[in-house]
């Protein structure tokens, strides 16, 4: 596997970061994770961009580590890079693609000397996820013909995810990327391998519950509440 460390952010602007801190990392390491836009500096003939995403072990709340629990924490393998390899061992052809990691021990000047840090490399996959966290507003933004083929891509491509165990363990709408050029839809979204246990098939209905496009959102036409307050048949604030 290519050296991670090939693969240099492209600009200094994160795409995003996170801290997760705790108090007993026994039960689970406290953490910082950076994601970046990046590119291989190794194959300068190679345009195609990707994910860098850095993982560092950071102190506890208490700010407190000791030999014993530093000892551990340099042989862990955080679970966001598990969540890659899960889907790479399975070969998963819709989610993205392992591209390189590295794991090294914090040296002296670290925030948690003898602590772990981790370099995950991953495909960066083209496309627009069907909503957010509020709803498929993406979806629902399509014609009516691009979203029932979107409805089908998507059953037959949860179908085979769920066969091999390798769904996110948090379906919706933002977890599930649509690019309309090539027709395909790739899951993202990947935190704790526990979720990756192989599935039964689920019905075409369910899916489109978990993904929130089985019905259109309500409006200020079809909401029942604001109908009846406009009607007057019940008291409420004038609309």
């Amino acid at each position: 596997m290519a050296d991670s460390k090939s693969w240099f952010p492209k600009s200094l602007k994160k795409v995003n970061e996170h801290v997760e801190q705790f108090e007993d990392t026994e039960l689970h390491p406290s953490l910082a994770s950076a994601k970046f836009l990046c590119r291989d500096a190794s194959d300068p003939s190679n345009k195609k961009e990707a994910y860098l995403r850095i993982v560092q072990q950071i102190p506890l709340v208490k700010g407190e580590f000791s030999d014993h629990v530093s000892r551990e924490a340099t042989q862990l393998t955080p679970p966001k890079l598990k969540a890659y390899q899960t889907p790479k061992d399975r070969k998963s052809p819709n989610t993205p693609k392992l591209l390189a990691w590295q794991q090294e021990t914090q040296d002296t000047s670290g925030l948690v000397p003898g602590g772990w840090s981790t370099w995950i490399v991953f495909e960066r996959v083209e496309g627009f996820p069907l909503g957010d966290k509020y709803g498929a507003g993406a979806f629902w933004k399509q014609l009516p013909d691009t979203q029932m083929t979107i409805r089908r891509v998507l059953i037959e491509e949860f179908s085979l995810a769920a066969k091999i165990g390798v769904l996110p363990a948090d379906e919706g709408p933002y977890s599930a990327l649509w690019n309309d050029k090539t027709q395909t839809i790739h899951f993202v979204g990947f935190q704790d391998p526990e979720f990756f246990e192989a599935e039964l098939l689920v019905a075409p209905d369910v899916v489109y519950q978990l993904f929130n496009i089985d019905k259109p959102p309500l409006t200020r036409e079809t909401d029942p509440y604001i109908v009846m307050l406009r009607a007057g048949v019940i008291l409420g604030p004038d609309l």
